[in-house]
């Protein structure tokens, strides 16, 4: 009977979901239908409250660490491991289709493209986006995490994403999760160091962009990537093969 009652519950609330493409659904219904996946035969109900309440929102919960998780009664590793997993699930997800459709023409475009990747990262993590000559993106890889102030970058590491996607305009980006995007010494020096190792291999660093809590910094609208580049241009003597960079601004 009980068991009655509690598929009974869980077909309204996924009646209700899928009729309102999920738009009517709280905070706790919505994870009290994911759960249902995980835990057949169990009222979710009492379990997604209290995990709402320890972590303080859905999406608390989904960026809550395993360990933690499975120190709420009703959680065992199986729902744990589950929660833990749903993120990056969303995550290939949203960089699957925004590197298959996705053009940047400029600076705007490039940070929503971005965004998804590094908003809300309570650690640095850094990434290169690889765009053709039509400004398509052909490639967006991950580079390296860290602490919460810092990661470190690996130029060599860079240089073989961009010689795997075969293009020669490139975009860096990377988080800053303090909120402020203000660029440090460290990020201007990766930036020169980065600049000058893609334009001696011919290739286009069209901006290295920060992304902080409400707003983000532009290499490129601050006039940076120019300035870098007559610095590098002077310094070294012999001619540089540089391609023609795709249109961006």
């Amino acid at each position: 009977m009980e068991e009655n009652l509690h598929n009974g519950h869980r077909n309204r609330l996924r009646e209700m979901a899928y009729k309102s493409d999920f738009k009517n659904l709280e905070q706790h219904q919505l994870l009290e239908l994911l759960l249902t996946y995980v835990i057949p035969r169990k009222d979710t109900n009492p379990i997604a409250h209290k995990l709402i309440k320890e972590f303080g929102s859905f999406s608390g919960v989904l960026d809550a660490k395993l360990e933690d998780l499975m120190k709420v009664k009703g959680i065992g590793e199986k729902t744990a491991n589950f929660l833990v997993s749903i993120k990056h699930f969303f995550f290939a997800y949203n960089k699957n289709k925004n590197s298959s459709n996705s053009v940047i023409l400029n600076t705007a475009q490039a940070v929503e493209f971005i965004k998804p990747f590094l908003a809300s990262k309570p650690y640095e993590e850094f990434y290169v986006v690889c765009i053709d000559n039509l400004n398509k993106v052909k490639l967006c890889e991950f580079i390296s995490s860290g602490a919460v102030n810092k990661t470190s970058v690996d130029v060599r590491k860079i240089m073989e994403v961009v010689f795997k996607s075969g293009v020669s305009n490139v975009i860096v980006c990377h988080n800053h999760p303090s909120g402020s995007p203000n660029p440090s010494f460290a990020d201007d020096k990766l930036t020169k160091a980065l600049l000058t190792t893609l334009c001696i291999n011919g290739i286009n660093l069209l901006d290295h962009i920060i992304i902080g809590e409400n707003s983000f910094y532009s290499y490129n609208k601050s006039g940076i990537i120019n300035k870098y580049l007559f610095d590098v241009k002077n310094l070294i003597s012999s001619p540089i093969a540089m391609q023609k960079p795709c249109k961006y601004n």
